[in-house]
């Protein structure tokens, strides 16, 4: 059922325009240099292993690499999503995706300019972050701390509904079912459409 509402959910926003662009960071050329371009890529290190979200489109196939904002007026809660297709860890059925899931009980996040400068504890009172696949195995590993930093979000065309939206984030999950994972170095940076949030998830 969650795979249908996230499907759903995709509506929302979405990435859009070229493939991703991977500008290597100077200090550790495994990760994405932070940009404020629109690059639509996004990476970090999960327990020190390389792990990314470059967006690719295919002739026969859907894009990966995606970052996908949308809300559930009905839990009142916002997610974010980057689907990440490099690395980490292949015993996942599918590629690992990093899935921030933010309070909006006070309806403060209804539109996407108000998450520009935002910065979220993710230590789950009421924000966390959580390690995810396709198909929500390991959905209940929710982070006990960290940070998700919406540094910018800035509009870039006038008649349209596009911005670039970048940022960086870190966390760790550490509980006893789960055990301990450490994600760290995150950044994003990518190129979305839409302007207000206003998926409704029954």
């Amino acid at each position: 059922m969650r795979v249908i509402l996230r499907i759903l959910g995709l509506i929302a926003l979405l990435t859009t325009g070229c493939e991703g662009e991977f500008v290597p960071d100077p200090l550790d050329p495994q990760l994405p240099r932070y940009s404020e371009k629109g690059h639509n890529t996004a990476g970090a290190l999960i327990n020190g292993k390389i792990w990314r979200a470059v967006y690719r489109t295919g002739f026969l196939s859907q894009p990966s690499g995606t970052l996908s904002l949308w809300a559930d007026t009905t839990t009142q809660k916002i997610f974010l999503t980057l689907e990440g297709n490099e690395g980490y860890d292949s015993s996942f059925i599918a590629p690992v995706h990093i899935e921030f899931v933010l309070d909006n009980t006070d309806n403060q996040l209804q539109r996407i300019e108000s998450l520009k400068g935002k910065k979220f504890v993710l230590d789950g009172q009421p924000h966390f972050a959580q390690l995810t696949d396709l198909y929500m195995e390991n959905a209940s590993c929710k982070s006990s701390d960290g940070q998700l930093y919406i540094k910018n979000v800035k509009r870039t065309h006038q008649t349209e509904a596009s911005y670039q939206i970048s940022g960086t984030f870190g966390f760790t999950i550490d509980t006893d079912s789960c055990g301990l994972t450490r994600v760290q170095y995150g950044r994003f940076d990518y190129q979305i459409e839409g302007g207000l949030i206003l998926s409704r998830i029954n």
